[in-house]
């Protein structure tokens, strides 16, 4: 699929500079026929049969690998987000002994664990704009019709293609990179095409991008009083990832690829500095492209350097819920 590169997409008044929402808007009316329709998932259009098809021959071994730390692993949830709750329900005793049977009632924020933000989790802060004009007041409206429902991505069915796990903690310890995952850490676009050319990877269309910062496996390896986790996990909140940064988001755009995941709290090293905007900014409202945070790619990493192939056949399964802003990833990658 053609879409203009980062630097011909317009800058329209009243809208974020090099704005992709026409582009989409334009390949949605043409699949649907419907004047004026507006588009709901990005740069997921990139996730065409053909490209999915191609993908699907990444399986080669058969080696599976669930990319999803546990709903309950973060210590400490960042951004005031509430943490599980995990009810149990007694089917005997709700049946007054007639059956035996157990149930199980889980509360969650949707953004707890290995997920994806939607294209209206995060606004333009300088239009108060999210994704395609949706404003603040629409997206707090209520369930029914509130823009950048990741239902949206389930009547596409899903998020299926070629995954692409750019190792940069693997690159890092063979290159004498020094850094903990859990400072802030600003990994460059230059960095990345490094890691890239020394993992043998050629970036396709449409491919899912995977970034190891080693953020989930710092947290699990933490150890020590309450006190010293709060300090690291919920009151320092610091960790590495991606520039915030224009070229960060040029470069993104431009590999054409269908979606951006990593494995710490944020995508972009947190918390970010030297530019005014976040790459939150740049990916989500402006070029509508989703963010997948808090991956488990420890194992994906293991088995990619086993196997000397860092491509993979990767399939996830937002939920099918009207109006969530948000979804678990439910992804697993396959070799």
């Amino acid at each position: 699929m053609e879409v203009p590169k980062f630097a011909n997409l317009p800058s329209i008044p009243g809208r974020p500079t090099h704005c992709s929402w026409d582009v989409w808007n334009s390949i949605y009316q043409q699949k649907t026929g419907k004047e004026r329709g507006k588009d709901w998932i990005g740069t997921l259009n990139h996730l065409t049969p053909e490209v999915v098809a191609a993908a699907a021959k990444e399986i080669q071994t058969g080696d599976r690998v669930s990319l999803n730390w546990p709903l309950d692993a973060y210590t400490y949830v960042g951004f005031a987000r509430k943490k599980l709750e995990f009810n149990i329900i007694d089917g005997k005793e709700i049946t007054g002994g007639r059956f035996l049977a157990n149930d199980d009632q889980i509360s969650f924020n949707t953004q707890i664990s290995t997920q994806w933000d939607g294209l209206c989790h995060f606004g333009h802060t300088g239009t108060s704009l999210y994704y395609n004009g949706a404003t603040h007041e629409e997206c707090q409206s209520g369930r029914q019709g509130r823009p950048g429902s990741v239902h949206e991505w389930s009547n596409v069915g899903g998020v299926c293609g070629r995954g692409v796990l750019l190792d940069y903690y693997a690159y890092a310890q063979n290159h004498g990179i020094n850094y903990s995952p859990g400072d802030t850490h600003a990994i460059s676009v230059s960095t990345l095409d490094k890691v890239a050319a020394w993992e043998g990877i050629d970036f396709r269309p449409g491919d899912i991008l995977l970034i190891r910062t080693g953020w989930t496996s710092w947290h699990d390896s933490l150890s020590g009083d309450e006190a010293q986790k709060t300090a690291l996990t919920r009151d320092k909140h610091n960790s590495a990832g991606l520039l915030a940064a224009e070229e960060t988001a040029e470069w993104i755009w431009n590999q054409r690829f269908a979606a951006v995941a990593a494995d710490n709290p944020a995508l972009e090293a947190w918390p970010p500095a030297g530019e005014s905007q976040l790459l939150h900014e740049y990916l989500l409202p402006t070029l509508g492209c989703p963010i997948g945070e808090l991956w488990d790619l420890k194992k994906l990493s293991a088995v990619c350097a086993k196997n000397k192939r860092y491509t993979f056949f990767l399939t996830s399964a937002p939920l099918n819920v009207s109006g969530a802003i948000a979804t678990p990833a439910n992804a697993i990658a396959i070799l």
